[in-house]
């Protein structure tokens, strides 16, 4: 078990970037959370057992939406199920609440949604202090960690197939009409686009969907070109779930589907600041700018390091 001093020690000495973050009273829920930081980014510690006595622990932000059945199909086991909490207490030291995110002999299962986020929030051993800390010196300080994705049995990135298409073309007309009124010009080529075309770019795209209760509320595109660079396109959201770390999500997924390129290239409009800002947070740099069909785009591009 580590102190909260040791932690510290350990974090300090690992060059993390990281805060611990003083509460008055212990965060047993949601409500208790938002006083001292965004819940939504909260990432609790779960211990699992498989049908075998194996232990592990889960980090996720997907509480009480953890898919197991298709967690213990994905890992070779029949069947998982969390610990109880006396099992807790013996294979971690700490009790249900408390488990800090690191400092366990245990195998981690990190759900990959938590890259999206710049920082997550999670326990420290100590119930009156919580630790922020971006998510990937989580997996840099774990020995033994597996990275998981789609544990969530609602909310699913997966590649889209052809009967998907006609569903994100009626997304992305949706997405993109605030944007059309802003401008006054209801002919901006994504409000334009035909099934055909569609199906066209569906060819020579990685086409991406994002999915909840498999209806799908965001899409985003990406391809490599002659000169072995992604480029990135229509990232839309659906308007009713906007700024709910979607476009984020599905940013850092399709960047992971092409992985190889030298470097990522996108467009946007100027008149959308909050795409631009985006773009910026994840990396991206502004390049330089254009007029396309009397709406000005600024290119921007991100070195695949």
């Amino acid at each position: 078990m580590l102190t909260l001093i040791e932690l510290s020690e350990l974090l300090t000495k690992s060059e993390c970037d990281y805060e611990i973050i003083q509460h008055d009273k212990p965060i047993l829920k949601t409500e208790d959370a938002d006083e001292y930081f965004d819940s939504s980014k909260a990432a609790p510690v779960f211990i699992v057992k498989t049908e075998k006595g194996f232990y592990a622990m889960i980090l996720s932000n997907q509480y009480n939406r953890i898919d197991f059945k298709k967690l213990a199909l994905d890992l070779g086991f029949s069947k998982i199920k969390l610990a109880e909490k006396s099992d807790v207490l013996k294979v971690t030291g700490y009790e249900v609440g408390s488990i800090p995110l690191i400092g366990h002999d245990l195998p981690c299962l990190f759900d990959k949604v938590l890259l999206a986020f710049d920082y997550i929030y999670g326990g420290t051993g100590n119930k009156f202090h919580t630790l922020k800390i971006k998510p990937q010196e989580i997996i840099k300080l774990s020995s033994d960690v597996v990275e998981i994705e789609n544990i969530n049995r609602e909310n699913h990135i997966q590649k889209a197939t052809k009967g998907d298409l006609q569903e994100i073309l009626t997304l992305q007309k949706a997405a993109f009409k605030p944007v059309s009124i802003q401008l006054n010009n209801p002919n901006i080529p994504p409000m334009l686009q035909s099934y055909e075309d569609m199906h066209s770019e569906s060819e020579q795209n990685i086409i991406l969907k994002y999915t909840i209760n498999n209806t799908i509320v965001g899409s985003v595109r990406g391809r490599l070109d002659e000169n072995n660079n992604c480029r990135i396109g229509k990232l839309i959201v659906h308007p009713q779930h906007q700024n709910k770390g979607i476009g984020k999500a599905l940013m850092n997924e399709i960047e992971q589907y092409v992985n190889t390129c030298k470097k990522y290239i996108l467009f946007t409009g100027l008149e959308t600041p909050n795409t631009v800002y985006l773009y910026t947070k994840l990396g991206y740099k502004e390049v330089s700018n254009e007029n396309s069909e009397g709406i000005s785009m600024v290119i921007m591009e991100k070195i695949n390091n």
